[in-house]
């Protein structure tokens, strides 16, 4: 089961990783 919480931390985990990797001199 996937509640809205873990669901939008998901979606925003995922992005904000691949986004940090591609930015880690900017925080989130």
């Amino acid at each position: 089961r996937v509640s809205q919480k873990e669901k939008e931390e998901r979606k925003n985990g995922t992005s904000m990783r691949t986004w940090e990797f591609s930015q880690p001199n900017q925080p989130t």
